[in-house]
């Protein structure tokens, strides 16, 4: 993408995007006061969390603080409004997060415009990295130090703050103070964080527990195993499993990624019999049928057997 100039911001060249250009170019200009500016700027760009000082928020994404004297010559003069604009317009085209399903990384993005018109980002680097390492330990429940990582990365010779995301072992986390609750608990969709209902929390509680049942807890001595029969009946059903993440998604592995007895027991073939047994007589004193429909997919072998039992299942009348 090419790159307009702007004019200068002190006694630096502004460079901008080439829409950032076109977009500031296109805009009708007029005097206005201060806080009419403030929630125009926030309609306009609506991936920045713009507010006035000269320190930026420290949650999430595109925090940028104007200093007040620039916000006043915004307001007043609209040739400098048009350039900051400009330079607004490419702020908020910015993507600082990347996520698949395993997580996710996080740039913790704040901008700040000074008094003389420079842009700088966080100006007490190691502050800001204790403030969010604080945030991680002490108001997320529970604790989540395993599963968020933060670093310094320098980018065009700028420091930048780096949130690596893991995805979390707990289904459910929560801001401390509000513990469970809708207020509490958020869900990520697309770019945006919203409050969890009642029902979402209420079924992702109960997974809470489910770590402890020994049939996902207890590793087997498999490596490999396969799930053809498991995504053919999810199929059936209309739903498609993601070969990357359905293992860790319906429990089949425990905490240490090993498989575990559920897993065995939805493969393919496993070591595990299910076995029909039909007797003469009343008693169990003589066997006249025995199938075993085990070693397979307990999917598959709980069909065949329940067919078994009702091909047995029949009236007789006299």
């Amino acid at each position: 993408m090419s790159i307009k100039a702007m004019g200068n911001i002190g006694s630096e060249k502004l460079y901008v995007s080439e829409n950032a250009y076109n977009f500031a170019k296109s805009q009708n200009f007029e005097k206005t006061g201060k806080n009419e500016l403030l929630m125009d700027l926030s309609s306009k760009f609506s991936n920045l969390k713009i507010g006035i000082g000269t320190q930026p928020g420290v949650q999430g994404h595109g925090n940028v603080a104007i200093s007040p004297r620039i916000l006043q010559k915004m307001a007043n003069d609209p040739a400098e409004r048009e350039k900051y604009e400009a330079l607004l317009y490419d702020l908020n085209e910015l993507k600082p997060i990347t996520h698949d399903w395993f997580g996710g990384k996080i740039v913790a993005s704040g901008f700040i415009i000074n008094d003389d018109g420079s842009v700088c980002g966080a100006k007490k680097i190691d502050e800001v990295l204790l403030s969010i390492s604080n945030v991680i330990t002490t108001q997320i429940e529970p604790n989540a130090i395993d599963v968020v990582k933060t670093e310094l990365e320098i980018h065009d010779g700028l420091p930048v703050i780096v949130i690596n995301v893991k995805k979390g072992i707990s289904p459910l986390y929560c801001i401390k103070k509000y513990g469970f609750s809708s207020t509490g608990c958020m869900i990520r969709i697309g770019s945006s964080c919203r409050e969890m209902s009642e029902s979402q929390i209420n079924e992702r509680y109960k997974l809470r527990f489910f770590d402890d049942d020994l049939i996902v807890s207890s590793p087997i001595n498999l490596k490999s195993l396969s799930f053809f029969t498991l995504k053919n009946s999810y199929l059936e059903m209309g739903y498609k499993l993601n070969d990357d993440t359905f293992e860790s998604n319906l429990k089949l592995v425990n905490n240490n990624g090993e498989y575990n007895v559920m897993a065995e027991l939805l493969s393919d073939n496993n070591r595990y019999s299910l076995i029909f047994v039909k007797f003469n007589g009343l008693n169990k004193a003589s066997i006249s049928q025995r199938s075993d429909y085990g070693n397979k997919s307990i999917i598959f072998g709980y069909k065949q057997l329940m067919n078994r039992i009702a091909a047995e299942n029949i009236c007789i009348s006299n």
